[in-house]
């Protein structure tokens, strides 16, 4: 059976008061958000599928000869729940009952679904930050689910406090958004920066997953980004973090740690709702990320000859998601996402003693980040027959260049020690890279 990224198969049974099964009932799926309905009809084992519904709340009725029909509205189907059972009473028994009575007419319960073979969790990111006072990031969502922890810390960033899954290395991690996989490309280190706002659900997969989740031996995050509803959204949020409200950690042999400083402004802006209201869909998001932060290092011989790097990041992302349903049972989905960003490090020669800047050491700027969009068409033409196929791309960059790329390099070698005089970088080291992904599927069910 073909498993899905993004998408899950409502499934479950109807039977009557006495637990017989109701073969010839109909089932009505109607979603919240954006309108649109499937319908379909029990077998004789009174189990119904309605295959590739995007994860969301709908309204379920249940209809069938000789029972009173049954409707709620408000179930979440997501990747871990979305099989139901309903149990119908029969036709008329609401008429029966005594003043004071109460009458259950029917009900729903939810069951387990046979077809996952997957451990992990399926997290809400919306129904998680009503709930949950977890820090905004894909990390600490991740490490909500059983058989993941934390690495420890290190001094390089790119090892620093990843969340590791079922033992292994957090390189051995995959990524996917929407299908798309953002994996860092040469050493598998950090995904693509996706703002905490653009999450709709993150699944973890800590084991189980099939093969088609490849090139992975520790986890696999599945995520899935928001979309637009028949409801018009607009929201702001700003998130400020002050280096003068931060502690500073005592000094070290090789940190001057109380010459640190740290600031960062996130802004977020996001828009949502119909196009055409039941048909077309837009979600669409801009986050302006401002970051400031400079190190020292130290030596205790070396007091009046200490280095501080001042490293300045901007690396705005935008980007947004379109939902088209001409037709029940026929879906488009494009996903288009920018995470380019750029930074300046200026490396200089300080008295940690009188906190004053020396001479320049160095200047150099760092590119990151890239393009990255997904399309995608699903297609229902039979209770038996889904079609979908997809196409995608993912580009990714890191560079490290003078902060000048046309004078030259100049350095006094007079006192046998080389000095920067201007334009100074070590090495010029870039990498541009892109990978593309096909998918198609056909999905039969006897």
């Amino acid at each position: 059976m073909a498993q899905d990224y993004t998408n899950v198969t409502a499934s479950g049974r109807v039977q009557g008061p006495n637990g017989e099964n109701i073969s010839g009932a109909t089932v009505v799926l109607l979603s919240d958000d954006q309108g649109f309905s499937r319908t379909v009809a029990t077998d004789g084992s009174g189990s119904f599928r309605i295959p590739q519904l995007p994860t969301g709340t709908y309204t379920f009725t249940i209809t069938a000869p000789g029972f009173d029909s049954y409707t709620e509205s408000g179930i979440v189907l997501s990747q871990d729940r979305a099989a139901n059972q309903f149990t119908l009473a029969a036709a008329g028994s609401a008429g029966t009952a005594g003043q004071g009575d109460i009458v259950v007419t029917g009900r729903r319960t939810r069951v387990q679904d046979f077809e996952r073979t997957t451990t992990g969790s399926v997290i809400n990111i919306g129904e998680l930050q009503t709930r949950v006072p977890v820090q905004r990031s894909l990390r600490d969502v991740i490490l909500l689910a059983p058989g993941t922890t934390q690495g420890g810390s290190s001094q390089n960033a790119a090892f620093a406090n990843q969340a590791q899954v079922s033992g292994s290395s957090f390189t051995e991690n995959a990524y996917y958004v929407n299908g798309l996989n953002i994996t860092e490309f040469r050493q598998g280190f950090l995904p693509v920066a996706i703002p905490f706002d653009f999450y709709q659900t993150v699944e973890v997969k800590t084991g189980g997953f099939q093969a088609e989740f490849g090139r992975a031996t520790g986890g696999v995050i599945n995520a899935t980004t928001k979309s637009g509803t028949n409801e018009f959204h607009v929201g702001a949020l700003v998130n400020w973090e002050p280096n003068f409200l931060s502690s500073d950690a005592k000094n070290t042999y090789l940190a001057d740690n109380d010459g640190d400083f740290n600031d960062r402004i996130d802004t977020v802006f996001t828009a949502s709702g119909p196009i055409i209201k039941d048909k077309l869909f837009f979600f669409g998001i801009y986050n302006s990320r401002y970051v400031v932060s400079e190190n020292g290092t130290s030596s205790a011989t070396l007091a009046a000859n200490n280095r501080s790097t001042r490293q300045v990041t901007q690396s705005p992302f935008y980007g947004g998601k379109i939902d088209a349903v001409p037709f029940d049972g026929q879906r488009l989905e494009f996903t288009y996402f920018n995470s380019t960003g750029e930074s300046s490090n200026v490396t200089s020669v300080y008295n940690s003693a009188t906190n004053e800047r020396g001479r320049f050491v160095s200047t150099t700027q760092g590119l990151s980040g890239g393009e990255n969009y997904v399309g995608r068409y699903t297609g229902t033409f039979a209770p038996w027959l889904t079609v979908s196929g997809a196409y995608g791309v993912n580009k990714n960059r890191t560079a490290t260049l003078p902060a000048n790329t046309v004078l030259e390099r100049v350095t006094d070698n007079r006192t046998g020690t080389p000095t920067e005089l201007a334009n100074g970088s070590a090495s010029i080291a870039t990498n541009d890279d892109k990978r593309s992904f096909y998918r198609g599927d056909v999905d039969l069910y006897f």
